[in-house]
C-alpha cells in the first residue's frame, strides 16, 4: 500500500466485517497487512536473488503487494455478500447453516456450555403486505432485524434472517431459562414499538405488529453431547421451530420453550 491514505481507504472498506457480533477479536485488516508483508519480503528476495536493480524491485514490490491485497480484500467482501440478506443486512441462511453447527461443536461439544436457538415469526405478516403493499411489509422486516440486533445485548448472540418473516437468533452459553428471558425481552420490544411505513398511496402509515417465538437448548434430554455437531444442530432447529408453531398455534405474540405445551396437556 501506499501510504497511510491507502491503509485508511483499506480499513474503510474492511470495518463493516468486524461488527457482526460473532464474538470475535480478530481484525482483518491486521491480516491483510501481515499477509502483504508476508509477501513483499518473498518478492523482496526473488528479486534480491535475481540481482533486478533495489528501485526498480520496490516499485515491483508495491505493485505486486497493492495487487494481492485488493483480491484478498474483494474476496472478503465476495464472501461476506454471499452470507448477507440483502434487505435487512442480518446474516442470512446461508451463514446461519455455516456457522451453527461450527460453534455447537465447540462451545456445546467440546467446552460443554449450554446453547439456545430463538426462532421468530411475524404475526399476520401477510396483512401488512396486502393491507399497504410489500414496501411497508419491507420496512418493518428491515426495523424487525434491528430491533433483535439491538436486544441482544452481548456480542456473542447472533441474529439470522431465517426467511420471508422468519428470524432466528442463535444464543451461546445459553439455557433455556435464559433463552427464554431474552426471548420475552424481544417479544416485548417488538409488541410496544411503533412501526412507520408508506403505503402504496404515499400515505404515512403507523403499525403495530407483535411476534411469535420459539426457545430450545441443548440440555433438553432428546440432546447430547455424543451427537455429532450437525445431528445437534438438526435437533436444536427441530425443537425450536415446533415451538414456534405451539405458539402460533396458541394465540400468537408469546414465547413458548420446547416442551410446554405438552408438559401443560400432561399436567391439566
Amino acid at each position: 500500500m501506499n501510504g497511510i491514505e491507502d491503509m485508511e481507504k483499506m480499513r474503510a472498506r474492511v470495518d463493516r466485517f468486524k461488527p457482526r457480533k460473532d464474538g470475535s477479536e480478530k481484525d482483518p485488516i491486521y491480516d491483510l497487512a501481515v499477509k502483504e508483508e508476508e509477501m513483499r519480503e518473498k518478492i523482496k528476495n526473488n528479486l534480491r536473488q535475481d540481482g533486478i536493480d533495489q528501485t526498480v524491485g520496490s516499485r515491483l514490490v508495491n505493485e505486486l503487494a497493492n495487487d494481492q491485497s485488493t483480491h484478498a480484500l474483494e474476496t472478503m467482501e465476495a464472501k461476506e455478500q454471499a452470507r448477507t440478506d440483502e434487505l435487512t443486512k442480518l446474516h442470512n441462511r446461508a451463514a446461519y447453516n455455516e456457522d451453527i453447527p461450527k460453534s455447537l461443536a465447540l462451545a456445546y461439544k467440546r467446552e460443554g456450555k449450554e446453547c439456545a436457538l430463538l426462532f421468530f415469526d411475524l404475526d399476520s405478516f401477510k396483512k401488512v403486505n396486502d393491507t399497504h403493499g410489500h414496501g411497508s411489509g419491507d420496512t418493518v422486516l428491515k426495523e424487525m432485524a434491528i430491533l433483535i440486533n439491538n436486544t441482544l445485548i452481548r456480542e456473542s448472540d447472533i441474529a439470522y434472517r431465517w426467511g420471508g418473516e422468519e428470524f432466528v437468533a442463535y444464543l451461546p452459553n445459553t439455557d433455556i431459562h435464559g433463552a427464554r428471558k431474552v426471548a420475552e425481552r424481544i417479544r416485548q420490544e417488538v409488541e410496544k414499538y411503533v412501526f412507520k411505513v408508506t403505503n402504496n398511496e404515499g400515505e404515512a402509515v403507523e403499525l403495530k405488529v407483535t411476534v411469535s417465538i420459539g426457545c430450545s437448548s441443548t440440555e433438553d434430554h432428546e440432546i447430547n453431547r455424543e451427537m455429532k455437531s450437525e445431528k445437534i444442530f438438526q435437533e436444536l432447529e427441530r425443537e425450536s421451530y415446533s415451538a414456534l408453531h405451539d405458539a402460533k398455534h396458541s394465540g400468537k405474540n408469546r414465547v413458548i420453550a420446547y416442551g410446554e405445551e405438552q408438559q401443560k396437556t400432561k399436567n391439566s
